[in-house]
């Protein structure tokens, strides 16, 4: 549904333009058919043969002390976008979401037939 619209940037677009005064280096973009390229160039000195699935989403996803800090491989997807374009929801737990919400959001994408995984 997204793939053909679809491009990944391998940080936070906003603040790695900012920080080289908006250069875009070689490398940093690829398309959705490429994101594995970009993510191994990014991150492989992080993943080794006893590197599991399990812990891929701590490795691409890593909050920090402030929104800037925060290390992520970001994904732009052009064009509309609804909830029959996603077929999973990643939630990690954060004291300032109330469980209310999450049961919330859980029964709505129920609804629609998307998964909604707790991460730990």
């Amino acid at each position: 549904m997204i793939a053909h619209r679809a491009t990944v940037f391998e940080a936070n677009s906003t603040v790695f333009l900012k920080k080289r005064s908006y250069d875009l280096p070689p490398g940093s973009r690829a398309s959705w058919n490429e994101r594995a390229k970009l993510g191994i160039a990014k991150l492989a000195c992080e993943i080794d043969v006893i590197t599991t699935p399990e812990q891929f989403p701590s490795i691409l996803l890593r909050a920090g002390t402030t929104a800037e800090d925060d290390e992520f491989v970001e994904v732009h997807i052009w064009g509309p976008l609804s909830v029959r374009a996603v077929e999973r929801v990643f939630w990690k737990a954060s004291s300032q979401y109330k469980k209310a919400f999450r049961l919330e959001l859980r029964d709505r994408l129920r609804k629609v037939d998307v998964e909604l995984v707790e991460a730990i």
